[in-house]
This record gives structure tokens, C-alpha cells and sequence, in this order.
């Protein structure tokens, strides 16, 4: 059973959780095309975005048939939530900018897709507690888990054998966490709309 963790089922956070799914949907495809595993597995990115993104559309258009919040507070509110977003984005870009040019600078190229991976694990740490979903905590911990796992086995010297490349298990392990998290806001979204459909 999905728990969501407020009671405030507002038009604005189920939209907000549907802008979520649409946006690791195609972050998660991104990352997934990342990985050299054939024409089995870009079908299968194909199939699973189309999936999450109609379904993501599905929320968006139903969140628009609830109710607006009008209060001031609650204006300020969502104004507040925007900027400290907005804030943790654009950290998050330049972040993953300087990091990028600094290894291919130094000649470690091969580092850049762990590196953007870990970049964008922490960067889930602040957006958990900002949005409310528990959730995120743990999406971060794996992304920045599965990212320092990669770094470090390819400084070490550790070839992952038949299972490809490094940056091909750690783009389709970033991608299948993220549509993992997709499908949790999905039901999440799901549950608010059958509580208000209750009322």
C-alpha cells in the first residue's frame, strides 16, 4: 500500500508529482540510451517512457479539474517551493558543468556519467524534505551509491566482464531508479485523486 505523506491532496501537488514523473520519465530514458545494450533495450526505453508519460499527462490533466487553492499563504507557499527548486536546479547544473569540464580537463573522461550520476543522487537529498516524499532520500542514496561504486571500480581497475561497460551499468541502473521513483508518484498521484474523488 502506497503512503503518502501529507493530507494536504491540493491540485498543485498532484501536479506537481505529475511534472515529477514526466521529468525522471525522460531523464531516465536519457540515461538508459546511455547504455550499449542493443536494440532490445531502446525498445524497451520507447515502451516504458510512452507508458509513464501518458500516464503522467493523465495526472496533469486530471489535477486541473480540482479545486485552486486562493488563500495568500498558500500563494506564498508554492512561490517559496518554486525559488528554493529553482535554487537547487540550478546548483545541480553547475555542479555537473564543472565537473564535467574539470575530468575531461585531467583525462578522465570515463568519469563523467558516474559523476553526473552522483551530482544528481544528492541533488534528490534537498528535494525530499522540500517536497515532502520520503522517497527521494532513498532515490539519492542509491544514485550516489551506484555512482561511487562506478568511480571507484574504475580507478581500482575493475572490469565489469560481460555485462558491458561502467557507464553502461551505471546509465541503466540510474534510469531503472528513476522510473522506479516515477511509478511511485504515479500511484502516489492515484491515491490523491481517489481521496478527493471520495469526498
Amino acid at each position: 500500500m502506497v503512503t503518502v505523506e501529507t493530507q494536504a491532496y491540493s491540485r498543485y501537488e498532484i501536479q506537481g508529482r505529475a511534472s515529477g514523473i514526466l521529468i525522471m520519465t525522460l531523464f531516465g530514458a536519457g540515461w538508459a540510451s546511455t547504455a550499449d545494450y542493443g536494440p532490445i533495450l531502446y525498445v524497451s526505453i520507447a515502451i516504458i517512457s510512452l507508458v509513464l508519460i501518458i500516464s503522467g499527462v493523465y495526472m496533469l490533466v486530471q489535477a486541473r479539474r480540482l479545486p485552486k487553492h486562493t488563500s495568500i499563504e498558500a500563494q506564498k507557499q508554492g512561490r517559496s517551493v518554486a525559488k528554493r527548486f529553482y535554487l537547487v536546479f540550478a546548483l545541480e547544473v553547475i555542479a555537473i558543468f564543472i565537473a564535467a569540464r574539470s575530468l575531461s580537463m585531467f583525462n578522465h573522461s570515463e568519469l563523467i556519467i558516474p559523476v553526473i550520476g552522483l551530482v544528481v543522487g544528492l541533488h534528490f537529498l534537498p528535494l525530499a524534505k522540500l517536497f515532502g516524499i520520503r522517497l527521494y532520500y532513498l532515490s539519492g542514496l542509491l544514485l550516489s551509491l551506484l555512482a561511487i561504486l562506478t568511480i571507484l571500480a574504475q580507478l581500482v581497475g575493475v572490469t565489469p566482464g560481460t555485462v558491458g561497460t561502467w557507464s553502461s551499468i551505471d546509465g541503466l541502473g540510474n534510469a531503472i531508479i528513476l522510473w522506479l521513483t516515477s511509478l511511485y508518484l504515479l500511484a502516489t498521484c492515484w491515491h490523491m485523486l481517489s481521496y478527493h474523488n471520495s469526498l
